[in-house]
């Protein structure tokens, strides 16, 4: 009011969807009045206030005998605000009819769904005496009797409640109603998808039913969207599952890039790395493309030629290993390609690890530019073979050679060398090195165990069956979006095959048939099972 006059503040509208079209006149006013106290909710919540309507019929909505049950469910959510309807004629209420009266240009019509809401006001009694145990307790309270804390107001079922916190009087729930409750609760914009304790308490304040706990807690633990984006207050799944150090030097190797670099004045931005998994010894190259004709040849010069065809590479999934090229070596050198899972290169982690410590050591001697690291390169990697590894107890050139590496420093200052090559020498240096590469097996599965002892403490065991529906988190990054807006797990998928205690084939269980054929190998890291209610009597399940 100003100067004793109504003055707007604010106007909202929105067109009807096609199924609103065909609501009664009736249930449009009353549809109206819902969306316009919604969409001002933050301005009247908690506080009294009227509704001016030219429609008369919604003052005696509350008295109706026979509603629909969408006016039922409609009156429900009116229940929460302190509200008064008040009828005004058509022609003095042309500050509301504005908009509609104003000629505009005919534009089409945008389509707006409806929120998941409770439900209404009128029909409420109707909907509690449909719940058969809480039409016997109705009936008790009619003769008069009293029962267990319930009460009879106007006819509506309320129970009494105990938190000084909360309402004195709760209103009761009847069966049919408990999934529009929860829906509102949880799954609306003005509910935010909160946990299980904020969405609880958020009820019981209210609202009563028998096993509200229970019923509360099971459709949060289901709902579809929670499961797609939060992470369950738990240990991570999957135990450490260490790979098993081979018995010869070169016989398992792990390989990888590591780029891409700023351009070198060679024209290189790529570094290949390949280890050793038993004397930890690495061999690096700076490349200029990263392509497989450069990887291949890579393999045959710098390991097949130097150190003999492996037995077994461990690589991720990139295309560059995947490549017609690669595969073809490793066939003629009968090699078994192992394939991390994708998105966990700890699959790879003797590799993966030292990656982190070459691009620390390059780091350090890079000019300003970072145009160098190629002739770096060479140097850190001569100092990262000749170090003592604390998982072995030996630098990586000693477990090769059988001697410890010759350093410039070595040959410009005087040290005591009082060994005779001869040939008890050479039977020793082939003694002293087989027992170095048998102790440092011994100590890269001593250390292996502590590993995994420190590991498995922080995380648990799991499995699955075949034919279980998954989520698979996925780490899909858009341009132009925000990753922390974006959903973290997609599906549902299958498990088809069981591959290791912590890897599983998962299809997808998409209706595109191209799509659904698709399959991966996933890491249990990134699989979370589908909670979904079986019970078809549920009010709130889903498919």
């Amino acid at each position: 009011m100003q100067d004793g006059q109504e003055k707007p503040i604010a106007y909202a509208s929105r067109s009807l969807t096609p199924a609103e079209k065909s609501y009664s006149t009736t249930e449009k006013e009353c549809l109206a009045v819902i969306w316009a106290i919604s969409k001002f909710r933050p301005y009247l919540f908690g506080k009294p206030f009227t509704v001016v309507t030219d429609h008369h019929s919604l003052c005696w909505l509350a008295n109706v005998k026979d509603p629909s049950g969408r006016l039922a469910r409609w009156a429900l959510r009116l229940q929460e605000y302190d509200i008064t309807i008040v009828y005004k004629s058509g022609r003095k209420h042309s500050d509301a009819d504005s908009l509609s009266r104003n000629p505009l240009i005919s534009t089409s019509a945008e389509t707006c769904d409806e929120i998941p809401t409770l439900a209404s006001v009128t029909e409420y009694i109707k909907e509690q005496l449909k719940d058969p145990k809480l039409k016997s307790i109705i009936k008790v309270l009619k003769r008069g009797d009293e029962y267990q804390n319930y009460l009879l107001k106007d006819g509506v079922l309320y129970k009494e409640s105990f938190d000084p916190m909360g309402q004195q009087w709760l209103l009761v729930v009847p069966k049919q109603l408990r999934g529009d409750i929860l829906r509102s609760l949880h799954d609306a914009p003005t509910a935010g998808h909160l946990g299980f304790a904020k969405t609880y308490d958020r009820i019981r304040r209210k609202y009563y039913w028998p096993v509200l706990y229970g019923s509360t807690r099971r459709y949060i633990s289901h709902c579809k969207e929670c499961q797609r984006r939060k992470t369950p207050p738990q240990l991570p799944p999957g135990r450490l599952q260490p790979i098993e150090p081979p018995d010869i030097p070169f016989a398992k190797v792990g390989i990888d890039l590591l780029g891409r670099l700023p351009v070198t004045r060679s024209g290189n931005r790529w570094i290949i790395v390949c280890t050793d998994y038993l004397t930890r010894f690495t061999v690096t190259k700076a490349l200029p493309t990263g392509e497989a004709i450069e990887v291949a040849k890579f393999i045959v010069e710098e390991i097949i030629l130097k150190h003999g065809s492996p037995k077994e590479m461990i690589s991720d999934r990139g295309c560059i290993f995947l490549s017609n090229l690669v595969k073809t070596i490793n066939e003629l050198c009968q090699t078994s390609h192992l394939l991390t899972t994708a998105y966990h290169p700890q699959t790879n982690g003797l590799t993966e690890r030292f990656n982190k410590t070459l691009a620390d050591m390059l780091s350090m001697y890079t000019d300003v530019e970072q145009k160098n690291w190629d002739t770096v390169l060479p140097f850190v990697t001569f100092t990262y073979n000749s170090a003592k590894q604390n998982s072995t107890g030996f630098s990586p050139f000693f477990l090769i050679c059988g001697r410890n590496i010759t350093t410039p420093l070595d040959v410009i200052l005087p040290h005591n060398n009082d060994q005779d090559h001869d040939d008890s020498y050479v039977q020793q240096l082939i003694t002293r090195s087989e027992e170095a590469r048998q102790l440092a097996k011994i100590h890269i599965k001593d250390a292996q165990a502590s590993d995994k002892r420190r590991y498995d403490a922080r995380h648990r065991s799991v499995s699955y069956e075949i034919g279980d529906l998954v989520w698979v988190y996925t780490p899909i990054r858009k341009v132009g979006l925000s990753e922390k807006l974006l959903r973290r797990s997609f599906g549902p998928y299958r498990i088809t095959r069981l591959m290791s205690e912590v890897t599983y084939e998962v299809e997808s269980m998409e209706t595109d048939k191209k799509r659904r054929k698709l399959k991966d190998v996933v890491h249990v890291l990134r699989i979370k099972l589908i909670m979904r209610m079986k019970c078809s009597r549920d009010p709130y399940t889903w498919e």
